[in-house]
């Protein structure tokens, strides 16, 4: 973020930041989403003004938001997004800041609260869980 701020001191742009989001633990009942396989996640994300977000400590605003979006990820809303276009209608809404270069983003994820640990491979239990997060 602070590259952002440093590069786009005189821009007026649009900060977004993203978070993964497990949904299995949000569904009711949440046994509905446990033998669902491959990913079952949704990517809620927050936007802030460049305006906003003047200084580092002035994040705070965007984290917020992003913390609210996260909230907002329950068992309503993913009800409403597997009968519609809710969830997509969302992301589209990025689409004229993306196509006018006016979004800088970041995207967060984290693997707490995954049941990684209890995945069976074929080759007895595991002893740890790595990750590498891409380029």
């Amino acid at each position: 973020m602070e590259a952002a701020k440093s590069r786009n001191q005189e821009d007026k742009k649009t900060f977004a930041a993203f978070q993964a989001v497990n949904l299995r633990a949000r569904k009711i009942p949440p046994q509905l989403l446990q033998n669902v396989f491959g990913n079952c996640f949704m990517v809620p994300f927050a936007i802030s003004k460049s305006t906003e977000c003047r200084d580092v400590e002035e994040f705070h605003d965007l984290t917020t938001k992003l913390r609210s979006a996260i909230r907002s990820i329950n068992e309503e809303y993913i009800q409403k997004s597997q009968g519609g276009n809710t969830y997509l209608n969302d992301l589209f809404s990025l689409t004229p800041l993306l196509l006018k270069g006016e979004l800088d983003w970041c995207v967060f994820s984290s693997w707490c609260g995954f049941p990684v640990y209890e995945v069976d491979y074929g080759w007895g239990n595991q002893y740890g869980f790595v990750h590498q997060a891409g380029p």
